[in-house]
């Protein structure tokens, strides 16, 4: 998909550019989640492209991975008042530009 973006400034010729946009439509079939327990969110981002690279040695050829989201889990009894996370990730081959399902993961 092709997009272009210009400006509207008075009484000046309006300053256009143009790019290439991918859309991705991500669903169930393409997510995998990682459940985290005893950690701080802000150290879940902090350490985000750490365990991507971890994550990438299972996902063969779709190695580009992104983060979703990040979901705090209700746990109705939480051990040691530790927060637990459910980090919502899916993985992308360079080569073809697709979303990877997880059934093509190693």
């Amino acid at each position: 998909l092709q997009v272009r973006a210009c400006d509207a400034r008075p009484n000046v010729e309006p300053l256009c550019s143009n790019a290439d946009v991918i859309i991705f439509d991500v669903r169930d079939v393409h997510r995998f989640v990682m459940r985290t327990s005893g950690v701080q969110l802000a150290q879940i981002y902090d350490h985000e492209k750490d365990i991507a690279r971890v994550l990438r040695q299972y996902t063969g050829p779709c190695s580009v991975i992104v983060m979703e989201r990040v979901v705090e889990v209700n746990e109705k009894a939480k051990k040691n008042d530790q927060r637990s996370y459910d980090v919502y990730w899916y993985a992308i081959n360079p080569t073809t530009q697709r979303i990877c399902r997880k059934l093509e993961f190693r």
